[in-house]
């Protein structure tokens, strides 16, 4: 599956240290701009690195990790990559579901992201 996704303030991560919390996240990427939420998203079996959704203020915030990837991971001592997150066709672009494959962002959080995440930005909606 591509990441080609159109610019946006949605970004998909991975590669990320094993143990990464939303809390690393926040202190990681809110020396970039503000982090608006963020939602670490489970391991599939056998894969040791983490993945996260992070949503930043504005696109221009999120551009930047976008293009500094390289930088930010030579800090991490991990190769991660950020790109864009897919918007998804379905829910009028709200939901992040695309991005993961098909998979739910349910769990124990439920709000916050657009279609299940946690963090603080937004109605959530879609996963309704």
């Amino acid at each position: 599956m591509s990441f080609d996704a159109a610019p946006s303030d949605n970004l998909y991560m991975k590669g990320l240290p094993p143990g990464t919390t939303e809390e690393t996240l926040r202190a990681i990427f809110g020396v970039y701009g503000t982090v608006v939420s963020c939602k670490v998203l489970a391991s599939p079996a056998g894969v040791s690195d983490a993945a996260a959704l992070v949503r930043m203020s504005n696109v221009s915030e999120a551009q930047y990790l976008v293009d500094n990837a390289v930088n930010i991971a030579a800090g991490l001592g991990t190769p991660v990559q950020i790109k864009f997150a897919n918007s998804g066709a379905k829910g009028g672009g709200k939901g992040m579901q695309q991005s993961l494959g098909g998979q739910m962002m349910g769990g124990a959080c439920g709000g916050g992201f657009p279609g299940g995440g946690c963090g603080g930005g937004g109605g959530g909606d879609a996963a309704r």
